[in-house]
């Protein structure tokens, strides 16, 4: 058991989707009538628009580029806690999107074409489309790439739109802003690994098609909670880990290992230095090879 408190939360993504499969985005299904409950920012209100807002019920639901995200999430130990938290959600999106004859996709991947969008009458040159055609509402960094921070990027003629389920992870013991990249490579060669192997095989191929774009290993963000705990979240991963409780035992288990390796320099050397287990999880998910996957977590086994 790891001697370092912990806690965990995720903010998961989800698509609004029409008889056609087609993503509907957050600002199109505003243009067909749903109401917004507030904003992040009044200078800025379109950038994260409210759709559900409850003091004493998480999640929070906004709009997130072209995907509905639940903000908000608490944050703990409780892998069952976290798991409900996550269905009520999609029961609350559901209802909320019901009206328009909308269903909530959890696929990791949909597609999504500017040009589609003209038939709703919306004005696909907005304000409130604006964050549909891009990527990044705030940068992130990557590890491999020496911590640099990626740039928006425009996306109008991009076909797909993503899914995150990103691992949000803090701990009262230790000012997470001041570990070093040995973390978060760890969680690629864990985490990662966890997500691909337990994600169900009618998910992999829209898992494969993230990968390719937006699921880069080694993808950051340092984050701020309450209190002014400096936290880490952890990007790389989509959306499916959450769907499945069991999955989600296994991924707060996997946050433990991390502390526990990062506790044991003998540990850390030997898996990050010695073994060639880091290379082998950037391949696994490039590719979201189950297989590599699953070899990846037997040898780490063997190192613990």
């Amino acid at each position: 058991m790891s001697k370092i408190n912990f806690v965990c939360g995720s903010d998961p993504e989800l698509f609004a989707v029409n008889e056609e499969g087609m993503c509907i985005p957050p600002a199109v299904v505003e243009f067909m009538g749903l109401n917004r409950v507030g904003t992040e920012n009044k200078k800025n209100p379109n950038r994260h628009p409210w759709y559900y807002l409850n003091d004493n019920i998480y999640p929070l639901i906004i709009a997130d580029g072209a995907a509905f995200e639940f903000g908000r999430m608490p944050v703990g130990i409780s892998a069952q806690k976290h798991y409900d938290t996550v269905m009520y959600g999609i029961d609350k999106l559901q209802e909320l999107i019901n009206p328009f004859g909308l269903k909530v996709c959890t696929k990791a991947s949909v597609p999504f074409n500017l040009d589609y969008y003209s038939k709703y009458g919306i004005d696909i040159y907005s304000d409130e489309f604006w964050m549909s055609v891009h990527f990044g509402c705030d940068p992130q960094k990557n590890i491999y790439d020496f911590g640099r921070e990626d740039a928006m990027l425009d996306v109008k003629e991009y076909l797909w739109r993503h899914a995150g389920g990103h691992l949000h992870i803090s701990s009262p013991d230790m000012d997470m802003h001041k570990l070093d990249w040995a973390f978060i490579q760890l969680c690629d060669v864990i985490l990662s690994q966890i997500n691909i192997v337990n994600c169900p095989e009618e998910d992999v191929s829209m898992n494969l098609q993230r990968q390719n774009f937006y699921g880069k290993a080694g993808n950051y963000r340092y984050q701020i909670y309450p209190n002014n705990i400096h936290g880490l979240e952890y990007r790389t991963m989509s959306l499916t880990w959450n769907l499945h409780l069991d999955t989600v035992k296994k991924i707060f288990d996997g946050v433990e290992k991390i502390f526990d390796i990062v506790s044991d320099n003998d540990k850390l050397h030997y898996i990050l230095d010695v073994t060639d287990l880091v290379k082998r999880a950037k391949d696994s998910i490039k590719l979201f090879d189950k297989n590599m996957a699953q070899s990846i977590l037997e040898e780490v086994e063997k190192c613990l």
